[in-house]
Order: C-alpha cells, then sequence, then structure tokens
C-alpha cells in the first residue's frame, strides 16, 4: 500500500515532519505544480494524478487545501481510503464567508504581499504558539508561490463538489479558525485542535493515521 500525502495552501511535506509513522509504509508526498492560466481545479488534479502510481492500492492524506484536491482526486481515481485533515469534504461545507466570496468575489483585490505576510493575527489563525511552530509556519509561509495561492484560494471559494466519498476518513479540531467543525460532517473531532493541529498534535494525529489505515474500516465513526 502507498499512501501519498497532500500538504496545504502554500505547504510542502515539512507541515508532515513530525508525525510518527510506521517505517515500513510506503510513504510518497505529492509536489504542487503550477496552475495553468484559467484553469480549473478538476483539471488541475488530472494533472496532479500523473504523480500517483495507480497500478497499485494506495490512500489519500491531505491537509487543508491538500485535503480538498484529495477529495477531487479520489473523484477520478480509485482509491483504498482517503483522509483528510483539517479540511472539508464538500462545498457545503465551507465556511459561510467563502459563500458570501463567491457571490462577492473581493478576494481578488488582496494585494500578493499579503500572502507573504506571517504576525500575531496569523499564528492565531492557525494556531501556532510555540517557536518552532512559528519558526515552521514563517518558512513556509516565505515559500509559498503567491501566483499559485492566489489561483487556490479562487478554487477554494468556488469548488462545485457537493457529495462526500464513501471511502474518507474526516479529521477536525475543534478550536479550528478557518474550517468550522459545525459545518463538517467529521468523523473524528480532536478536543482543542486547531488548523495546524498536524503540527501541533502531531502525536495524536499519527495515533489516528495509524489506525486509521490499517483498518478496514474507511469511515466508521469515531
Amino acid at each position: 500500500m502507498t499512501i501519498y500525502f497532500l500538504s496545504g495552501l502554500g505547504a510542502d511535506k515539512r507541515a508532515f515532519k513530525k508525525l510518527k509513522l510506521p517505517d515500513e509504509w510506503d510513504i510518497k508526498y505529492i509536489e504542487w505544480l503550477d496552475n495553468l492560466e484559467k484553469e480549473s481545479l478538476s483539471d488541475y488534479c488530472r494533472r496532479l494524478a500523473k504523480q500517483i502510481d495507480t497500478s497499485k492500492p494506495f490512500c489519500l492524506v491531505g491537509l487543508s487545501f491538500g485535503g480538498i484536491v484529495a477529495v477531487e482526486l479520489s473523484r477520478i481515481l480509485r482509491t483504498e481510503k482517503t483522509i483528510i485533515i483539517s479540511s472539508v469534504s464538500n462545498r457545503h461545507e465551507l465556511p459561510i464567508t467563502f459563500c458570501v466570496l463567491r457571490l462577492l468575489p473581493v478576494h481578488k483585490l488582496i494585494p500578493s504581499f499579503f500572502y507573504k505576510r506571517v504576525d500575531f493575527l496569523t499564528y492565531w489563525f492557525l494556531g501556532t504558539k510555540t517557536p518552532e511552530e512559528r519558526r515552521l509556519l514563517r518558512e513556509i509561509v516565505t515559500d509559498t508561490n503567491v501566483h499559485f495561492a492566489k489561483w487556490a484560494v479562487g478554487q477554494i471559494i468556488s469548488w462545485k463538489n457537493a457529495v462526500r466519498p464513501d471511502n474518507l476518513v474526516h479529521i477536525m479540531g475543534t478550536a479550528d479558525k478557518i474550517f468550522n467543525v459545525n459545518r463538517t460532517q467529521a468523523d473524528i473531532r480532536i478536543t482543542g485542535g486547531e488548523h495546524f493541529m498536524i503540527f501541533t498534535m502531531a502525536d495524536t494525529i499519527s495515533e489516528i493515521l495509524r489506525e486509521r489505515l490499517d483498518s478496514n474500516e474507511p469511515n466508521s465513526k469515531a
């Protein structure tokens, strides 16, 4: 079994660096591609899917925006299991503010420097508290591809998928300030978990991943 990890918006495999996963797992990290001009999310995912070896069984683990992409990939590929963390499984789970932005797309007016900005509000929204957590966040934001980030934000806001995949495990933190856990049908709710809990609560997430990826029950409630 190969397990493909998809990081969050602007992030890479560094977001998963504190996870403790079995050595025998065949783990691969999907690399974000530069988006094409006016490319749809579904078309983008079809290009991204070329990084996945579909000749043998595989699972997807997606974080935040990577969770949305994992859902899209599961619609075009046969996955054994799809796990999304700090994310949403369909457009109905998006925050109300995102729905408003669909009608009034003021996000298109956000200047590029905003995507490179890190301050106390950034730390608060994502839930990073320790120097190590904040240092990693600054590194990730510094390396963010602004063109891709702007496109991805637009794709999240205009996401059309209305169906939750059958083989999904949805993990959410109860204190997530980006996606509201109460608007989701999360299978596992981690008390006090914030948006960056993949790093701040890595031991808890690791245990859940070990349990769910070894289980034959992909979407049983916890």
